[in-house]
């Protein structure tokens, strides 16, 4: 009987242990979702500090010299020489499509402060972008037409728009572009998800 009794307790522990399926399947769910939690809020803890780092490297900026990145926003003075604009710093905002230009064209223009800068607005065209309420170079959308799909890459740098810098063309753009800015401020901030560096350097 002492036998018995201790086979009978070695099964139902060993039964228990093993667990019916539901109960794996279950265990197996929970895991995935402790899983997906932690996954989340390592993201989200990446994404708050990111934010938190971009902020203060934007407010930490002297708003007399602004200092930019090569591959994402180009100084550019004295847009339209033979005007008196030297007294503005134009910020041209670069990048891809969906890859933060809005965000990021935002944090400057807080940074700065809205009494020391400017950026386009109320353009009632698509992202307040710069490069749909000027008729001086082509727009991303008109480049999609004359680009075929094995030169993508020409779609946001072109170089051919080189050829349209001038004297006339770059007082015409700041014209055009001035309709939309607060022109008693100091810093000019245009946002177009292009790679249009060289040639807005240039302009």
């Amino acid at each position: 009987m002492e036998t018995c009794k201790g086979g009978a307790a070695r099964a139902q522990h060993m039964d228990a242990d093993d667990g019916t399926p539901e109960e794996t399947n279950a265990a197996s769910v929970n895991h995935k979702q402790t899983f997906m939690k932690r996954r989340n809020r390592i993201i989200l803890f990446m994404c708050l500090f990111l934010l938190i780092v971009s902020m203060a490297y934007t407010t930490s900026t002297d708003r007399s010299k602004i200092q930019v990145t090569k591959h994402v926003l180009t100084k550019t003075k004295h847009l339209g020489r033979h005007h008196h604009h030297d007294r503005h710093c134009v910020i041209h905002i670069h990048g891809f499509h969906h890859s933060g230009t809005g965000f990021l064209r935002k944090t400057i223009y807080d940074s700065l402060g809205h009494d020391a800068a400017s950026m386009h607005e109320h353009t009632s065209r698509a992202e307040n972008e710069g490069q749909y309420i000027q008729q001086v170079y082509p727009p991303f959308y008109t480049r999609t037409k004359l680009y075929p799909n094995d030169k993508f890459a020409s779609l946001y740098y072109c170089p051919e728009m080189l050829s349209l810098v001038s004297r006339k063309t770059r007082a015409l753009l700041f014209q055009q572009w001035s309709r939309y800015w607060n022109m008693t401020t100091s810093f000019l901030i245009q946002k177009t998800p292009t790679m249009d560096v060289l040639f807005l350097e240039k302009m």
